[in-house]
């Protein structure tokens, strides 16, 4: 009897160890996640690389060409000083120019006005000339004022007692020629003292 239960507990495990290989086995496998193409985050970065760079690079253009043109403009303003200094010095050289040109102007007349106020002055100068007919020096007085067409008076103080008498005030030493110019004399004859002292005579005439 025992054999037999041992038996039938032997072909009941067989038969359920058959039915058992007749079902699937389930297996487990690792199935990798798909992977997408590219990572979203590590897109998002390289783009942001990208556009950090291309920033970088158009504020570099950017202060580039700020700077170029402050330096244009700095050019230019250097260049309009240099202008308007070159400007005003051009405008105070044509003044100055001017004015000398005026003042030279302004000499030239006053020296033309007081030339001719000296000459119309020369003619009202009293010159008397006290002489003798034998004097060298007397005819060399006469000759030269005559030639200049200086006026003058001549008085023979051999013909004429008061003339004698005029030149002894005038030149105690009574030598001849002696000529009173306008209350100042000069006794002999010299070109040069003589136009000196009509000169002196027609200043005081033209109060010059």
């Amino acid at each position: 009897m025992l054999l037999g239960l041992l038996a039938a507990v032997s072909f009941g495990a067989l038969a359920w160890l058959a039915l058992k290989g007749d079902e699937p086995q389930a297996r487990y496998e690792v199935v990798p996640e798909p992977v997408a193409a590219t990572d979203p985050e590590v897109k998002e970065t390289e783009e942001e690389k990208q556009a950090r760079f291309r920033k970088e690079q158009q504020d570099k253009l950017a202060k580039q060409i700020a700077a170029l043109e402050s330096e244009q403009a700095a050019q230019i303003e250097a260049q309009k000083r240099e202008e308007v200094a070159a400007a005003k010095k051009l405008e105070a050289d044509h003044r100055k120019l001017i004015a000398e040109q005026l003042e030279k102007s302004n000499n030239t007349l006053a020296r033309d006005h007081e030339k001719r106020a000296l000459q119309r002055a020369r003619d009202r100068v009293t010159i008397r000339v006290y002489s003798t007919s034998w004097c060298p020096a007397c005819k060399s007085a006469r000759a030269y004022m005559q030639a200049r067409g200086i006026r003058f008076q001549e008085f023979d103080t051999e013909l004429s007692p008061t003339a004698a008498a005029m030149r002894d005030r005038l030149n105690p030493r009574r030598s001849v020629p002696t000529i009173d110019i306008d209350g100042e004399v000069m006794v002999g004859f010299s070109a040069e003292r003589l136009e000196h002292l009509i000169d002196q005579a027609a200043r005081k005439r033209a109060q010059l």
